[in-house]
């Protein structure tokens, strides 16, 4: 059984996804993305943004408009929880994590943020971004310890990660994987305005675990580089890539840049490598 369905477009050597995107009224929305109005109501009162209104084709997917690559506005801000962190609080980032209440919102302050072990994100609805909006003031440091594995794992639906960096994994940047087998379907996160870099394993992943399955996600406008001390430190020879998708359905992969995922002797995987498997 085929279990894929993904828009992507290839651009030589850079990988730069059409500007499929449909956005899901539980996640931020971009303002200004169309012509729709308020979102009050739509989602329970939670957000302010616009309903993005995009050309569709017969299959429902939205069009790109005259080719442009320009869908890359900034997030809404949803009403509600929001708890801010600062950098000298990074030791209670894990607890605050896992403990987190439903559609909770938490905003990270300007700074760096160097962790001793991975942030697990698995409430229902929790946004994790910076309070700035720049993703260049808010450095998530996985300082590629054994101990931090994946710097995020998320396991729960509709999370959100936005506007921040994530560096130095010891495996991956953010793994997407749900959280046990127990044959449930989960929807996918949102990954916007993200940058990962040097992490020692591929970048992104996206992964099933038996019949439980993380699908309807999106990647967008975001970068994924690595340099060449991370390249000569991977922990898996070259099996590595930027974007890495197993076993999922309905993703969205758009305006992203993916450079230096290479190895000097032999061949990685792809900037963004799909699988089909069932």
């Amino acid at each position: 059984m085929l279990r894929l369905r993904l828009w992507v477009t290839p651009l030589a050597a850079l990988f730069l996804a059409s500007c499929s995107l449909i956005y899901d009224f539980d996640r931020p929305l971009a303002p200004g993305l169309g012509t729709g109005g308020p979102v009050d109501g739509a989602d329970g009162g939670l957000f302010d943004g616009l309903i993005p209104v995009l050309p569709a084709d017969a299959g429902g997917r939205p069009i790109p408009q005259g080719g442009s690559t320009s869908q890359c506005a900034p997030l809404g801000q949803r009403r509600g929880n929001v708890i801010e962190i600062t950098p000298e609080q990074v030791d209670s980032l894990p607890g605050l994590m896992e403990g987190a209440a439903p559609n909770t919102t938490i905003k990270l302050m300007p700074g760096d943020y160097v962790l001793d072990q991975g942030l697990l994100l698995n409430a229902e609805g929790l946004i994790l971004r910076s309070a700035t909006g720049n993703r260049d003031t808010v450095v998530i440091d996985g300082s590629a310890h054994a101990q931090v594995g994946s710097v995020l794992t998320i396991s729960g639906s509709n999370i959100t990660v936005a506007d921040l960096t994530i560096i130095n994994a010891h495996t991956h940047g953010i793994l997407v994987r749900p959280p046990e087998m127990d044959g449930q379907g989960r929807t996918g996160p949102l990954i916007y305005n993200v940058r990962v870099a040097d992490s020692r394993s591929s970048a992104i992943v996206v992964d099933s675990q038996g019949g439980s399955y993380m699908d309807n996600g999106t990647i967008g406008c975001s970068l994924i580089e690595l340099g060449a001390q991370a390249r000569g430190e991977t922990v898996d020879g070259c099996l590595m890539g930027g974007i890495v998708i197993y076993r999922s359905l309905d993703w969205r992969i758009h305006d992203n840049l993916v450079r230096g995922i290479f190895c000097e002797n032999e061949a990685a995987l792809h900037g963004i490598h799909v699988t089909a498997q069932s």
